[in-house]
């Protein structure tokens, strides 16, 4: 639900049809549900020493394409992880830069104009 309050906060469609009120009201709703852990009787409640196992399991388990590349999904993820942080801080860093060079020279060239 937190995830899904980021993603309405920066939607500006959500913001200007609902305004600042139902997003104070969803955070209400995601601090209540934290403090009241309230299951409907329906619901199958799995446990965290059923479930994550399994996922572990899946994540690490190693696949052998041929004789030297052996890798398991967590590896793989944690590559396109480290690939994303050093793309986007390089792209950051690029942009600072060219702001940087942009205004530079304007302010160097009004001040002697004056």
């Amino acid at each position: 639900m937190i995830v899904g309050i980021y993603v309405l906060r920066k939607a500006r469609h959500f913001r200007t049809s609902f305004g600042l009120g139902a997003l104070v009201l969803l955070y209400l709703f995601s601090i209540m549900r934290l403090l009241f852990p309230l299951e409907l009787p329906h619901v199958i409640e799995l446990g965290i020493d059923e479930v994550y196992p399994e996922i572990y399991r899946f994540l690490t388990t190693d696949h052998s394409y041929g004789e030297f590349l052996n890798f398991s999904y967590l590896d793989a993820l944690v590559c396109i992880w480290v690939v994303g942080v050093i793309t986007a801080t390089s792209s950051l860093i690029i942009r600072r830069c060219a702001i940087s060079q942009n205004t530079l020279p304007h302010a160097v060239s009004t001040n002697t104009h004056h």
